[in-house]
């Protein structure tokens, strides 16, 4: 029986890590091209765009979301192939919430206590982690296809770790129509969002990446 199981892997070849960083972030790429899409054709951009790109709320939105894509996006990537680990890729990715979450705390602390739920709500807190749920579907979607070449062995785990990266990248795209600027609105329902995206994948990676 081993001398069976060595000559199976004798002609194997190791899958180099930034191959699999590379199929995955297509993937993301192309789930996002859709979800962009989508973004345009019901909700359509803000129309003070051009001017949003100079206030600091709007790139401190895209550190957040773009900065967990940047994290999660290799920790997926990792996790497609058998044998690999995310632990410090999903510390780093608490690290950078709990610097918003800081920061958000420190935003409500210095605000008068009459504005202090309004800062928290903004004017769209019960929608925003509904929009960067359901815009992260695309990317999660063509995230699973991908995996699934790649052979994930921790289905939970990679499952989670696409939900989350997929949040993100939902989560920046949608940035380009939300104008809310409040870091405790990010820290709370833009990470609730991304949040519910890791959920959902956490629960359908055993499903969807069964070999």
């Amino acid at each position: 029986m081993s001398k069976l199981i060595n000559d199976l892997a004798a002609d194997l070849t190791p899958v180099r890590p930034a191959r699999t960083v590379r199929i995955t972030a297509l993937a993301a790429a192309i789930g996002a091209a859709v979800s962009l899409g989508v973004l345009l054709l019901v909700y359509g951009v803000r129309p003070d765009f051009l001017s949003a790109l100079g206030t600091l709320g709007f790139w401190a939105k895209l550190t957040l979301t773009l900065g967990l894509f940047a994290v999660m996006l290799p920790a997926s990537a990792r996790l497609s192939v058998p044998g690999g680990q995310a632990r410090w890729w999903g510390m780093a990715a608490g690290g950078l919430v709990l610097v918003f979450a800081l920061g958000g705390v420190i935003e409500i602390a210095m605000t008068a206590p009459e504005s202090r739920l309004e800062l928290w709500l903004g004017h769209s807190w019960n929608e925003c982690p509904f929009w960067v749920a359901g815009l992260s579907l695309p990317i999660f979607a063509s995230t699973m296809l991908a995996m699934r070449r790649l052979a994930p062995v921790d289905l939970k785990a990679a499952g989670l770790a696409a939900g989350l990266m997929s949040g993100a990248a939902g989560a920046s795209v949608y940035a380009i129509a939300c104008n809310e600027y409040s870091l405790a609105f990010m820290a709370s329902w833009y990470v609730a969002g991304i949040a519910l995206s890791g959920l959902a994948g956490f629960i359908a990676g055993p499903f969807l990446l069964r070999w």
